[in-house]
């Protein structure tokens, strides 16, 4: 009886190992994500891309700068 309860245990640590192994792939991949977009947003490349934008109620705009 105990010998069965442990192969098949045995055979749960293998497919433990390989989802663990998947996982771990998988989060080294987030990271390399993360890491890339954290540079990105401290070192934009594509400025030319943005624009200040005003008001255009000049009123309201003076008293946002004023603010």
């Amino acid at each position: 009886m105990e010998i069965k309860k442990f192969k098949n245990i045995a055979s749960q640590v293998k497919d433990l190992k390989s989802e663990l192994h998947n996982l771990e792939k998988e989060l080294i991949d987030e990271q390399l994500k993360v890491k890339a977009l954290s540079e990105e947003i401290d070192n934009p490349i594509n400025v030319h891309r943005w624009r200040k934008l005003e008001a255009t109620d000049s009123e309201t705009y003076e008293l946002m700068t004023k603010i």
